[in-house]
């Protein structure tokens, strides 16, 4: 099975990829910036994974409150 696994380079996504069989597809930031929509459907379409997990995750919890966007 091919998965895209985002955020896989964090500590989630780290724990993951370490149990997940088959063809695992796991990009960093500058090959699938999860704020530019076009580009990660463009991504998910060129990779053709058949599961996608989003284990990305923005973890400074005090300042996403004073940046919301």
């Amino acid at each position: 099975m091919r998965t895209l696994l985002i955020g896989g380079r964090g500590q989630l996504g780290t724990a993951l990829r370490s149990q997940l069989g088959g063809d695992v597809v796991s990009p960093d930031r500058a090959d699938l910036d999860l704020a530019h929509w076009n580009q990660v459907s463009e991504r998910i379409r060129a990779w053709r994974p058949e599961l996608v997990i989003n284990a990305a995750a923005y973890n400074f919890v005090d300042r996403a409150e004073d940046e919301p966007e």
